[in-house]
C-alpha cells in the first residue's frame, strides 16, 4: 500500500506544478523519507541544478537522497557516483576519495562503481579449496549436485547463494550461476569477503566456444558480446521476448535475416545459438562503426539507430550526462547495465 500512495505521489508530482506540486512533494518526503521515491526525487532535484552548474545544490539534493537509504543498489551507487562528481567540481578531493572507497567497498560490481574503477581488487583475490569446502553440505559432498542445489535454494541466506552459485556455474547453469550470485550481492553483509568466484558466478563465460567464434569472424571483443547476453537473454539460447526478439542476443527477426543476407548465410541461423550469437555480434559491429562511441551504440541495439540520433544532435558532451539524459527509462537502464557487464 505504501508503495503505491508514493508512485501516485510520484505521478501527482510529474503532472502538476506550481503549489499543487510542491504539496505533492513535500507529502511524498514527509511521509516516505525511507522510499526509493524520495530517493529518486532527490535524484532528480539534484540533476536539475547540475545542469545549472550548481554543484553545491546538486551536492545537497544528492546527499539527502542518500539519506533515505534506497535498497535499489543502482539508485543507491547513483547517487554515490554524482555526489562524488559535485565534490570534485567543487575541489573538495578527500571527501571524495572517501565517498569513492565507499562505493566500491558497498556496491563494486554496480555501473557506478565500475565508472570508478574498472578493475576492482576482488578480480585478484580468491577463496581457497580449504574455505570453499568448510561450508560443503553432504548432498554436495556426496556429489549430489542438483538436490545440494535445492537445499541451498531452501536456505535463502547469503552463503547458500554463493554456493548454490558456485554449483550452477560448475554445472554450466550459466542462467543460475548469474541470478544466483546476484542474490548473494544482495543478502551478504559487508563483513563477507568478495572474490574473483563471485564475479565468475555474476558474469559467467556462457557459450565460450560460440562466442569466441564470433568474436572471431567479426573482431567484436568477446566481452562485449557477453554483456550484451547477459541483459538480453540472462544466457538463456531459445527465450522469446513478447516482441518477437530471439535467442542469446534477443534478435528480431528481421534484424537477423537482414544480417544473415550481409554475411551471406541461411536466413534462419539466428535461431541455433552459434548463429544468434554471430549474427548478433555482426549487428553490433555495424552499429559500433555507424555512432563511433560504444553507449551510443548498446543504446541504438535496444531502441533502433533513429531515436538515437535524434538524442545525440547536439552532441554528446559528458558521457555520463547524455546516458542519464536518455528519455528512454529501459534504454537508459539498458546502456548501464551492459557497460557494467563489459
Amino acid at each position: 500500500e505504501e508503495e503505491v500512495v508514493a508512485e501516485a505521489l510520484v505521478s501527482l508530482i510529474a503532472l502538476t506544478d506550481g503549489e499543487q506540486q510542491n504539496r505533492a512533494e513535500a507529502e511524498l518526503l514527509r511521509r516516505y523519507p525511507k522510499s526509493l521515491q524520495t530517493a529518486t526525487r532527490y535524484w532528480e532535484k539534484g540533476l536539475h541544478r547540475w545542469k545549472q552548474k550548481d554543484a553545491a545544490a546538486a551536492l545537497e539534493m544528492w546527499r539527502l537522497g542518500s539519506l533515505a537509504e534506497p535498497r535499489d543498489f543502482t539508485m543507491a551507487s547513483r547517487l554515490y557516483y554524482w555526489q562524488i562528481r559535485a565534490l570534485v567540481s567543487l575541489n573538495r578531493m578527500e571527501e571524495a576519495n572517501v565517498l569513492s572507497k565507499e562505493l566500491q567497498a558497498r556496491y563494486p560490481f554496480e555501473y557506478y562503481s565500475l565508472l570508478l574503477n574498472p578493475h576492482p581488487d576482488v578480480l585478484s583475490a580468491s577463496v581457497s579449496s580449504q574455505d570453499w569446502r568448510a561450508g560443503a553440505g553432504l548432498l554436495e559432498d556426496w556429489g549430489f549436485i542438483s538436490y545440494a542445489r535445492a537445499d541451498f535454494g531452501r536456505s535463502q541466506s547469503a552463503e547458500s547463494f554463493y554456493r548454490s552459485a558456485r554449483l550452477a556455474r560448475w554445472s554450466g547453469d550459466y542462467p543460475a550461476s548469474a541470478r544466483q550470485a546476484t542474490l548473494f550481492l544482495r543478502k551478504r553483509d559487508q563483513k563477507i569477503p568478495l572474490t574473483r568466484e563471485v564475479a565468475e558466478c555474476l558474469h559467467p563465460k556462457a557459450f565460450e566456444t560460440e562466442v569466441r567464434a564470433a568474436s572471431s569472424k567479426t573482431g567484436l571483443p568477446p566481452s562485449v558480446i557477453w554483456g550484451i547476453m547477459r541483459q538480453e537473454s540472462m544466457f538463456e539460447p531459445h527465450v522469446v521476448s513478447s516482441a518477437g526478439a530471439y535467442g542469446l542476443m534477443q534478435l528480431m527477426p528481421a534484424t537477423a535475416r537482414g544480417e544473415s543476407k550481409r554475411m551471406k548465410l541461411d536466413a534462419d541461423l539466428y535461431r541455433k545459438p552459434a548463429g544468434n550469437v554471430l549474427l548478433g555480434a555482426n549487428h553490433m559491429v555495424g552499429l559500433i562503426a555507424g555512432f563511433k562511441e560504444m553507449p551510443l551504440a548498446i543504446a541504438a541495439y535496444n531502441a533502433g539507430g533513429t531515436p538515437v540520433k535524434r538524442w545525440s544532435k547536439e552532441g554528446i558532451g559528458d558521457m555520463q550526462e547524455w546516458i542519464e539524459a536518455i528519455p528512454y527509462n529501459e534504454t537508459r537502464n539498458y546502456v548501464k547495465a551492459v557497460m557494467g557487464n563489459i
